[in-house]
């Protein structure tokens, strides 16, 4: 309900009571500490992730099993 960019998000065409609907339907999860993966490569991206504080470091892991940053 308080985020800075809400406006400039999809849900910044809700009304109040439309963003409090949705926010209830989110299964939340937090993520403590570098190294945790949220996702990994090859998984069903069958989902949208909303990141509310921190960093994320965009990875990809190459045949012979190096990591690339990509973002």
């Amino acid at each position: 309900m308080s985020c800075s960019f809400r406006r400039s998000c999809f849900v910044g065409e809700f009304d109040e009571e439309g963003v409090k609907r949705f926010s209830a339907a989110l299964h939340r999860f937090a993520v403590r500490g570098t190294g945790r993966a949220i996702f990994n490569q090859g998984e069903p991206a069958d989902c949208c992730y909303f990141l509310c504080d921190g960093l994320v470091k965009l990875t990809r892991v190459l045949k012979e099993g190096d990591e690339v940053i990509l973002d």
